[in-house]
């Protein structure tokens, strides 16, 4: 996904969030008195005043969705899901957003007559084909959250697996707004002290090409963290399968470098030991096959033939994913304990709220002894400079990374961070 994908994607993400944070009462109250700050203002209280008005969010301004009809898990539950969310909807939305007129109208008649049974889901339907046709606006945007929010809730409320993400594109002349779509594989219960917590692990369901720029999002508490498994399976065949290799990889970064050793011990730890002998043997023709250098068909056909790969590929990926949930549930641990900016002992007033929640979620995987290394390793590979999470890996040193990201992980590094997070 381009840059400004996925800041679109998240920027969505955060608007239906934000409306948490927006009270509606006030809103009300206080419209009048808008009246002398200027149409813009004045604007922007009238659609928060709407949205309490068409019941879309509560006296303390949190979204909220009430079902207009009532709910037949029969009829729902009667719905190809897996048809409408691979194909039917996704593309109705991207024809949509591209302004292809008559193409898009006959995806829409599609996706009404998938759903036009379920009286609720039809209602969002239309709902969204309103605001498709709207004119570009940040109201419009905001609209467009709402809607794929309350489509998420509702088909979470009734054990339906699957679910939405909002999606757009900005630019001077053209804002285009379409959804990616996911089911749900499994949700893997959690908890902070005694309040619950899930993480929701994803499938890609659409066949769009946008790729997601993140493995895991986490935008408020109730809907938990959400893992995307593909992404996370790129991430252990492209950055960790070649560390397991005996040899340091002449080519490889100083982080791959540094790391590469601990890594390996830990992953001998968490893997089959057939798992990681397959793994620990095909690591360097791995490494062949991403640079495509001499020997890379070779070693792409040796892989191919390798007995059992695919069943220690899967192992990797487990491993892997284990250390984003770790990463992702402390994220929704900190905006259910209503900490949106962590508290950071020590941290420098500089350390923004974005940057002190990476690093509250940095230093549970670096706490959890078994990703230790592999969540630093990812932190380290994957922050860039000057970024909020840039600010956060700078900030586990020296207490938990003495030497920074090129000295590589401590040994009593799960020791270091446990203490830091307690602080």
């Amino acid at each position: 996904m381009a840059a400004s994908d996925h800041a679109c994607a998240l920027d969505l993400a955060r608007r239906a969030s934000a409306r948490r944070r927006v009270a509606a009462g006030a809103a009300v109250v206080g419209l009048l008195g808008a009246l002398a700050l200027g149409a813009p203002v004045a604007a922007r209280i009238g659609e928060r005043a709407g949205a309490w008005a068409r019941g879309e969010v509560d006296l303390r301004g949190r979204p909220t969705y009430v079902p207009r009809a009532p709910v037949v898990r029969e009829t729902l539950l009667a719905i190809d899901h897996a048809r409408l969310h691979a194909d039917v909807l996704p593309r109705w939305m991207a024809d949509a957003a591209e302004g292809t007129g008559t193409q898009a109208d006959t995806r829409l008649a599609e996706v009404r007559a998938a759903v036009a049974r379920e009286p609720n889901l039809a209602a969002r339907v239309d709902e969204r084909a309103a605001t498709l046709r709207a004119r570009p606006s940040r109201a419009r945007a905001d609209r467009f959250a709402y809607l794929v929010w309350a489509w998420n809730t509702y088909l979470d409320r009734t054990g339906v697996p699957f679910r939405m993400e909002a999606s757009g594109r900005t630019s001077s002349r053209r804002q285009l707004l379409y959804v990616r779509t996911y089911r749900t594989l499994t949700t893997i219960p959690a908890s902070a002290g005694d309040r619950p917590l899930r993480a929701r692990v994803l499938a890609r369901a659409d066949h769009l090409a946008v790729v997601e720029a993140y493995l895991g999002i986490t935008t408020s508490a109730d809907e938990g963290a959400l893992v995307l498994a593909e992404r996370t399976r790129v991430v252990a065949e492209n950055q960790v399968w070649p560390l397991l290799a005996d040899e340091v990889d002449p080519d490889g970064s100083t982080v791959d470098a540094v790391f590469g050793a601990a890594v390996r011990e830990e992953a001998s730890r968490a893997l089959a030991q057939h798992h990681m002998e397959a793994l620990r043997r095909t690591a360097g023709d791995r490494r062949l096959v991403l640079r495509g250098k001499d020997g890379a068909e070779a070693a792409r056909e040796r892989l191919a033939q390798m007995p059992g790969i695919e069943d220690a590929l899967g192992a990797l990926s487990s491993w892997t994913l284990r250390a984003v949930v770790v990463h992702e549930l402390r994220h929704a641990a900190d905006l259910q304990g209503g900490d949106a900016t962590p508290r950071c002992k020590g941290c420098s007033p500089a350390l923004g709220s974005t940057a002190r929640a990476e690093l509250s979620a940095y230093l549970a995987g670096a706490a959890d002894t078994s990703v230790s290394a592999l969540s630093l390793y990812q932190a380290c590979a994957g922050a860039q400079p000057g970024a909020p999470a840039g600010a956060a890996v700078a900030a586990l040193s020296p207490r938990v990374l003495p030497e920074g990201c090129a000295g590589g992980p401590p040994k009593d590094a799960a020791a270091r961070a446990t203490a830091l997070s307690a602080e």
